[in-house]
């Protein structure tokens, strides 16, 4: 089971910069509101195609980041730099594994305003689904990915295995706003380089 979560500032990124940028681009395309009681207002699927910087650097961190949380978690823990770079060459040289084989399908933003939240769902057959908090704050409900609470941190990306049941509970959720990019992997090996 994947659930892995890291501050995207640490990897060069300006939230200062990007996040006002991601929530003006997120609000001015909502479309309409999720299922369930007290829902949440959600973009269309496709906003990774609508050419947007912002969302491109955090979209460009998730696939970078992708390979080395899939093989730690094959191997059920962290990987160091040189046991990577021997598992990446082993798996390239033997084609067994693709590590640039996951795929973007799916991208789009939600926003929560008070207390709305999203029902129970999960994205399979995707491989991997993200979140990225480009708002919260203290008041925010976290994402809670098969009772494990996950705090929703503004500047933070979760990366979770696409087939676990996850919601946004309505009544925890006590911030004004609260606005995440949310997205689906796909893995195709070899098939897509």
């Amino acid at each position: 089971m994947i659930i892995s979560q890291v501050n995207v500032s640490d990897f060069g990124i300006d939230v200062n910069t990007i996040n006002p940028i991601i929530n003006s681009f997120v609000k001015k395309n909502i479309f309409k509101k999720v299922r369930g009681e007290n829902p949440a207002s959600i973009t269309p699927f496709n906003l990774h195609t609508f050419n947007n910087k912002a969302i491109s650097k955090i979209l460009d961190l998730v696939l970078n980041l992708t390979p080395r949380i899939a093989i730690s978690n094959a191997v059920d823990r962290y990987i160091n730099d040189n046991e990577y770079e021997n598992i990446l060459n082993h798996t390239l040289k033997t084609k067994r594994w693709n590590p640039k084989g996951f795929h973007l399908a799916e991208c789009w933003g939600v926003v929560y305003n008070g207390q709305q939240g999203l029902t129970s769902h999960h994205h399979f057959p995707f491989s991997l689904s993200f979140s990225y908090y480009s708002k919260s704050d203290e008041k925010s409900s976290p994402l809670n990915i098969c009772g494990q609470e996950i705090l929703a941190k503004e500047g933070y990306l979760t990366i979770f295995s696409a087939h676990l049941d996850h919601e946004v509970r309505p009544e925890d959720n006590m911030s004004d706003e609260r606005i995440a990019l949310v997205g689906n992997l796909e893995y195709h090996g070899f098939t897509l380089d």
